[in-house]
């Protein structure tokens, strides 16, 4: 796969080369006078006559290098280079343009910070000749920068933003970016199937995309109606797509600050805690609707006053700041409903209230066949609908997870079970329970999580009523 991807950026560079050689031949047939509009320049040629790039600076020393048809930077893994960056620096090698002649013979270089230059460059060329360049001080208004080509006795004033690949850190050539830019419609169609563990949570979340590829999770997902993910942890839930939109967005796009280190060695990465991560977050990400999904492995560990990343096994450590996913809380990425399926794939629902039954029977299979009994006596359809409703809006109270559990001395008010017309799904059912403070203790297919409002059983109780008159 590294490999591909070499040879792909080595492609994709070349092309650029091709067009910008074309480019260069054009602008070499243009007619003098035109060329004598253009800024003055020391070398104009095209970026297929470069061979080597030698670049010495304060921060580092290293050499870009033609090898066969394509270029390399040093030691830096060549899938994970920016490509503008490389075609920006091959570009400044070969087009040496300037502003203006500041000086000749210069008595003082150290006046253009050139007696000691910020970064000394040396291009050699196929015909073999070299051009070195001394990369100086900053201009105090323009910003600009003094340069001079070794050998010659002007000292020159070129813009600063074509020295910038001569200037910078050799890792600024490394992509800032650790997760691409999805171009699908939404993050929810980006990412897919997505867990969050490790030292941060009580227990991993494990969330789970709806897809068709899926066929226990689109059963599981019937429990409610058009879910796009749903959540297998300890019990299964709903993913809030609100919360899910802010959370994905975050991975999808990911960016560094900067490069930490490169290459690293196992105990290199030992030494940042990547081996007990406080964050791990494994997903499925979709780059296109034609791609197949790609997964992907990040690591998270706090690395001074932000957080040190590891992508897969590409052993780049990066810097990135507080990003909303380092957030991830199981209780907010619950959708606060616990069931709504789609009336249409519900065959029978049982309410017991206080320990009498109501047992509604759904026939038909769309929502103008459907018809419905109670207790075995035909009831008015829009009226069951007003009360399927009511039946699931029953919803935790916002407030997050609970710490104490129901004891055998509360009361078991309301229990609620959903059977549905595929035969293959087992049924859900909410067991509700008296708690203090009007509340009400919602144990949801066994499991008790959260607390609801009391009023929706005053609500479920009247309407229930009202259906035998």
């Amino acid at each position: 796969m590294i490999q591909q991807k070499r040879q792909i950026l080595i492609l994709t560079i070349l092309l650029a080369i091709a067009l910008l050689g074309l480019l260069a031949t054009s602008i070499f047939k243009q007619t003098s006078d035109v060329v004598k509009s253009q800024e003055p320049s020391l070398v104009n040629i095209s970026i297929n006559e470069i061979s080597r790039v030698t670049i010495n600076n304060q921060s580092d020393s290293y050499i870009v290098q033609r090898e066969g048809e394509g270029f390399y930077i040093a030691d830096l893994p060549m899938d994970l280079v920016n490509p503008d960056y490389l075609l920006m620096l091959l570009q400044e090698s070969s087009k040496l343009d300037y502003i203006e002649v500041v000086e000749e013979n210069p008595n003082d270089l150290s006046i253009y910070g050139l007696d000691t230059p910020e970064a000394i460059v040396v291009i050699e060329y196929l015909n073999g000749e070299t051009l070195k360049l001394l990369i100086g001080a900053t201009e105090g208004v323009s910003q600009n920068r003094y340069v001079m080509q070794e050998g010659e006795d002007e000292v020159l004033l070129k813009k600063n933003n074509q020295t910038i690949r001569f200037t910078m850190p050799l890792v600024n050539y490394l992509s800032f970016e650790i997760v691409p830019f999805s171009q699908t419609s939404s993050p929810l169609y980006a990412v897919g199937d997505i867990s969050f563990s490790g030292s941060a949570l009580v227990e991993p979340i494990v969330i789970e995309a709806v897809t068709k590829d899926n066929e226990q999770t689109l059963r599981d997902a019937v429990s409610f109606g058009a879910a796009t993910h749903i959540i297998r942890t300890s019990m299964l839930h709903e993913v809030d797509q609100k919360e899910a939109m802010e959370i994905f967005s975050s991975v999808v796009g990911l960016l560094n600050e900067r490069v930490l280190a490169y290459n690293c060695t196992d105990t290199e990465l030992f030494e940042y805690g990547f081996d007990n991560p406080y964050l791990q977050i494994e997903f499925d990400f979709i780059l296109t609707k034609e791609a197949m999904p790609e997964r992907i492995i990040l690591k998270v560990v706090p690395y001074e006053d932000g957080y040190a990343v590891i992508r897969d096994d590409q052993r780049v450590v990066h810097l990135i700041s507080d990003e909303a996913f380092l957030k991830v809380d199981y209780a907010k990425l619950v959708l606060r409903w616990f069931f709504s399926p789609l009336i249409t794939d519900i065959a029978r629902v049982e309410v017991n209230i206080d320990g009498a039954d109501n047992i509604f029977e759904i026939a038909g299979q769309t929502n103008k066949e459907l018809s419905v009994t109670l207790n075995g006596k035909a009831l008015d359809m829009q009226r069951f609908r007003e009360y399927y409703t009511l039946l699931i809006s029953a919803s935790n109270d916002g407030e997050g997870l609970i710490d104490e559990l129901p004891n055998d001395e509360q009361a078991l008010l309301v229990t609620i079970k959903y059977e549905y017309k595929d035969s293959q799904k087992e049924p859900d059912i909410l067991r509700l329970y008296d708690a203090e403070g009007r509340k009400l203790y919602a144990n949801v297919n066994g499991v008790t999580e959260f607390k609801m409002q009391e009023q929706y059983i005053k609500d479920l109780k009247a309407a229930t009523a009202n259906l035998q008159n």
